[in-house]
């Protein structure tokens, strides 16, 4: 229901999964450890589908995200986000060096969200390894 003293109660506002995404999307193009990890939940985990690895809590997620961000030449790219009531889907590309060759390694992937009030509870994330070497 709309209630024009309520921000993101009108038509065309964004709704809240909307908007984590965005932010979401906005940290990962700045490199901001400290506003990717304000979007989880305190005992949210984050899975690499490609290895298996699995981060739980903030502070694993957190060092997780500073050393994907701290990695030479680290950026994120070609970033779009889809969304639904309680997930997200995030696209994106992320690019870097290999330490000590200077090598490019591009890998796209795609990241799946489940979200609950308004935090990101679990994210799963899905890319190519190989494609690091293309």
């Amino acid at each position: 229901m709309h209630d024009p003293n309520v921000a993101g109660t009108g038509p065309g506002t964004p709704s809240s999964s909307l908007r984590i995404l965005e932010h979401a999307k906005a940290a990962l193009e700045a490199l901001d450890v400290d506003a990717i990890v304000a979007l989880y939940a305190d005992d949210a985990e984050l899975r690499d589908a490609s290895t298996g690895e699995s981060f739980r809590g903030s502070e694993r997620i957190r060092r997780m995200f500073l050393e994907l961000f701290s990695a030479p030449g680290a950026e994120f790219a070609h970033v779009s986000v889809r969304e639904g009531p309680a997930w997200g889907v995030i696209e994106w590309t992320w690019s870097s060096k290999t330490k000590g060759s200077d090598k490019p390694l591009r890998i796209r992937g795609v990241s799946v969200l489940e979200l609950a009030e308004n935090k990101v509870v679990r994210e799963t994330f899905y890319y190519d390894p190989r494609s690091s070497s293309r």
